[in-house]
This record gives structure tokens, sequence and C-alpha cells, in this order.
């Protein structure tokens, strides 16, 4: 795989989701994008991740991270974390009742499930498998971070279903 060429099945990482969550923001707080890669290429993130706590999408430790922990896989978890601070609230108007505690992994009161349940029941978040459930702990494929973009930019993608 060529480095110009979208690979679905590669890992995300830490900064590529600030990347991603700089950008929605951006475009839609501003209805453009004009935020560019740092002129240092070992840390072209770094424009995205002052961005990004400048307008507190993100936690100040991401501040801190080293390039190995920037180049890193994001998980689960810390991607819905990140992506849950991009729109405003009323851009996650629940579409499904997903009640507390009903997402098999996720208990109501671990770290992220506000913003796991808020994206499960707007419709941005569908699960992982078949029984619904999100493997916060998991890293995050390309095409799958690909699908909650679209879901989180259009509300035509957005899903609805209901766990049992």
């Amino acid at each position: 795989m060529e480095k110009t060429e979208f690979d679905p099945s590669g890992e995300v990482t830490v900064a590529q989701a600030i990347t991603m969550a700089a950008r929605m923001h951006q475009l839609q707080a501003e209805d453009e994008i004009t935020l560019k890669n740092h002129w240092f290429p070992w840390k072209w993130y770094k424009s995205y991740v002052k961005y990004a706590l400048k307008n507190e999408l993100i936690d100040e430790k991401y501040g801190d991270y080293s390039r190995k922990e920037m180049n890193s896989p994001v998980t689960r978890g810390e991607l819905v974390e990140i992506f849950c601070n991009i729109l405003p609230v009323e851009e996650y108007e629940a579409i499904n009742e997903i009640p507390e505690n009903a997402i098999p992994d996720v208990s109501f009161t671990d770290r992220g499930a506000s913003a796991i349940y808020t994206l499960y029941r707007a419709g941005i978040l569908s699960g992982a498998d078949d029984e619904y459930r999100f493997k916060a702990d998991e890293t995050v494929k390309r095409s799958e971070a690909a699908v909650i973009v679209a879901r989180m930019m259009d509300d035509d993608f957005r899903v609805e279903f209901t766990i049992e």
C-alpha cells in the first residue's frame, strides 16, 4: 500500500483522529476548513492539536503526547470521546431508545460511557458486531472511522435500531 492510497483496513492513529475532529469541527463551525498541516513533517498534526485544544475538543493530556504516542493507534473509546465534542449537543438528537446499561460491554458508569451512549442514541454508532458491543479498547479501522464521520456530518446516514 502506497502512502498516497487509502487503506480501509489500516488503523487510525491518535493524530489522525484529532485531525479529523478538528477539521469536522471547523467545517461545522465556520462552514469551511482552513486548517493546514504543520510545516514540520514529523509533527504534521501540531496545528490540529492546537486547534482541538483551543476549542476544547480534546483533553489537555494530548498537548503533551510524544510523537510516538500521537502515531499510535487510537482506541474506539478514545475516538468516541474526541468525536463527541465536535458538534453542538443539539446535533446529537436521539433517534434510538438505548436504555442505560443496554450496550452489552458498556456500563453507564464506565469511562466515556456518556459519549458512547450519546452516539448510539443519535444513530452514529451501532456497535462493532451483531450484538451491539462497542469494544472500547480495540483499535479503529479507517473504514470504521469513515462511517462514523459520514454519520456525524450527514443525518441521512444515521441508523435507527433497538437493543433488546
